[in-house]
């Protein structure tokens, strides 16, 4: 095993801002002064010049140590010069050496990110019914809790009409901006949050609907899609299994 300084790929620069060509890293036990051998494989094979060199653009290619290994950095002017910065000790994260071959990454398990590029997705597991009212009430199972941010969101919805057709809207937080509509429409205008769509299509054989859009989200809290009949009838109206609705973290 071993362990893999973070960040990967990781630049040099000055006082300004400015990238420091042939910039150089030198390598130590965290704490001390003793030189210590860090390596450009997972494998721990093949160390890394020391002190490692940046490229024209101030990039040091990635480096690997020991596992378990507390490491520091001084990066320096090219040979040898001032100083630019210490980090002590170098954030680092847990690999093997065949987790990493160069070209190609193998992971097991799920993928989870909390923040930016993120995925929030929920899909029904049962069909759901309402009839004789044209209230717009929260789905079951498309609701979501959001952070603050900006998301793009996407949903595709399978619905059985009938007499009373359907019509979606949107339950959000507080000061909550939208722009959405369904790729659909003709011209395909968009809608806000506070506005709804009407799919006027009785049909009971099945509908599939998507819609899409981006939310600006200020307060956290519950974003749900909401759903109702566009004219009351006693006939079901009904959101039907499979439906999905995800939304993805722009910032």
């Amino acid at each position: 095993m071993a362990d893999q300084l973070a960040p990967v790929l990781w630049r040099a620069i000055d006082a300004n801002g400015n990238a420091v060509a042939s910039a150089e890293a030198n390598w130590y036990e965290t704490g001390t002064t003793t030189p210590l051998t860090v390596y450009s494989d997972a494998g721990l094979t093949t160390p890394h010049a020391s002190p490692q060199v940046a490229d024209s653009e101030g990039i040091f290619s990635q480096v690997f140590i020991a596992e378990g290994t507390a490491a520091k950095v001084v990066v320096t002017q090219p040979s040898g010069g001032a100083t630019l910065y210490t980090i002590d000790p170098v954030p680092n994260a847990r690999v093997s050496d065949t987790d990493i071959t160069g070209t190609s990454l193998t992971l097991t398990g799920d993928i989870s990110v909390a923040g930016v590029g993120g995925f929030y997705h929920v899909t029904k597991d049962a069909d759901q019914t309402r009839n004789s009212t044209t209230t717009l009430a929260d789905d079951s199972a498309l609701t979501i809790s959001l952070p603050v941010g900006r998301f793009t969101f996407e949903a595709v919805l399978f619905s059985a009409a009938g007499a009373g057709a359907l019509k979606y809207g949107w339950t959000v937080p507080a000061s909550t901006s939208m722009r959405w509509n369904t790729p659909q429409s003709t011209p395909a205008l968009y809608l806000n949050e506070t506005q709804t769509l009407t799919v006027s299509d009785t049909s009971t054989n099945g509908i599939m609907t998507e819609l899409k859009g981006n939310v600006r989200i200020l307060t956290a809290g519950t974003f749900a899609l909401q759903w109702g009949q566009n004219a009351s009838n006693a006939a079901d109206t009904s959101v039907l299994l499979n439906s999905w609705m995800r939304l993805q973290k722009l910032e």
